[in-house]
């Protein structure tokens, strides 16, 4: 029977320990929880090699690591690649989720109107605070992080001084989703609800969470204070929901299964149609140049769910060359999609001129489906499998997304167009 592996890491140095919990995709009473320690700080590769030998049977995509939060996307990145090294996890999916972000999933199930958190996890390497609103509706979970502090030297660290006081006074500035008015930093915080503390120092985190319960006595209503310690268990329990949601069977008709969206010259892909819309469907979105004077725009037609480009599936390209010379932003290009009942999508894109003017260029194409005339159902099987935080919304916040989607929100301008 495949196994599907949750590992969780407090810390990258030679002989930290690392948590496994193993479950089994078809027998939900199996669970098998061990530990094993870094071998090599500078390459996990041999300790995710010691931790794939002590599993028996087959593994199922995914596998999840449970990272300190600390680490950078880059970091993450390398840890990945380190694990994909071995051949048993070779041709699976590896996905990275940092430990604050994978407890907060866990935990946020219930429906609940936004609310405001700290989240610390205080590790032998680093300490992580962050402040974050957080809310669930109708099967939707929403976690933004508000602010983030991080400090190396935690041994002669005041972790409430130098994390938890500062947070609190982030949320007294900074307004959230979950309001921050009236605020008192010490005492009687409406906006302030649960403490969550990861647990993988416990010396520490006891001592820790004596101090918050003395800090915020007088509260009303009280502020929760939450201690987690299972992530390997989360870990493993999401990899089994990843695999069995990318497993079970597709009932697609008359429904665009992936989101289709344009590129932008950030690097990020503007939606244009959200995933699992019903058809017949068309829209039209104004897009402009990136560059002064910009002669030629390219139109790259994406599918898939990630923000970033480089993660979907080009399925189209239109380029209007011969654009009128204007300063960046001043162009208007008009795209329009206009989708069949049975999936059939003509792209038409269109440079508009001031009223008077000659008709300005345009180009268009026709595709057979949502998803292009090349790819499969296989194929979105596979990006559902492998993107499938994103489709549950259990994604790590991306703050250069974020920026990206901000920069025109609210705005006629849907984004700006690469040369």
């Amino acid at each position: 029977m495949p196994f599907v592996v949750g590992v969780s890491l407090i810390s990258l140095s030679a002989g930290s320990p690392i948590s496994i919990e193993v479950l089994s995709n078809d027998d939900e009473k199996y669970s098998f929880s061990f530990q094993e320690e870094i071998v090599d700080s500078s390459t996990l590769t041999p300790t995710f090699e010691k931790i794939a030998n002590s599993i028996p049977g087959p593994f199922a995509s995914p596998v999840t690591l449970s990272l300190p939060s600390f680490l950078t996307e880059e970091k993450k990145e390398e840890l990945v690649e380190a694990a994909k090294a071995i051949p048993a996890f070779s041709n699976i999916w590896v996905r990275a989720v940092d430990n604050i972000h994978m407890v907060l999933v866990a935990l946020n199930k219930v429906p609940y109107p936004p609310q405001n958190e700290l989240a610390l996890e205080i590790g032998p390497d680093a300490a992580t605070v962050r402040l974050i609103s957080t809310l669930v509706e109708e099967g939707i979970r929403e976690i933004t992080i508000e602010k983030e502090i991080i400090i190396r030297d935690v041994g002669s660290a005041d972790l409430i001084a130098q994390l938890v006081d500062p947070a609190l006074v982030a949320l007294k500035e900074i307004p959230t989703q979950a309001g921050s008015d009236n605020f008192n930093v010490i005492v009687n915080d409406p906006c302030l609800k649960r403490v969550v503390i990861l647990n993988s120092s416990p010396n520490v985190v006891s001592s820790l969470v004596e101090q918050l319960k003395s800090k915020f006595r007088e509260n009303s209503p009280p502020v929760e204070i939450l201690v987690e310690s299972n992530l390997a268990g989360y870990a493993a329990a999401s990899s089994l929901h990843q695999y069995l949601t990318s497993n079970s069977p597709m009932h697609v008709f008359n429904v665009n299964p992936l989101r289709i969206g344009i590129i932008k010259a950030d690097g990020f892909v503007s939606t244009v149609m959200e995933k699992f819309l019903t058809l017949p469907r068309r829209k039209t979105v104004i897009f402009t140049t990136s560059k002064d004077h910009q002669s030629t725009a390219t139109i790259k037609i994406v599918v898939g769910v990630p923000p970033k480009a480089a993660d979907n599936t080009v399925i189209a390209e239109l380029v209007l060359k011969g654009l009128m010379p204007r300063p960046k932003g001043v162009p208007r290009i008009k795209i329009t999609f206009d989708v069949e009942q049975m999936g059939g999508m003509q792209i038409m894109a269109e440079e508009l001129m001031e009223q008077g003017a000659m008709a300005g260029l345009n180009a268009s194409i026709e595709l057979k489906d949502t998803i292009g005339d090349t790819m499969t159902a296989h194929d979105v099987k596979d990006i559902c499998a492998r993107f499938g935080d994103f489709i549950l919304g259990d994604a790590p916040y991306h703050d250069a997304a974020e920026q990206s989607e901000a920069q025109w929100a609210g705005k006629e301008v849907q984004g700006d167009l690469p040369e």
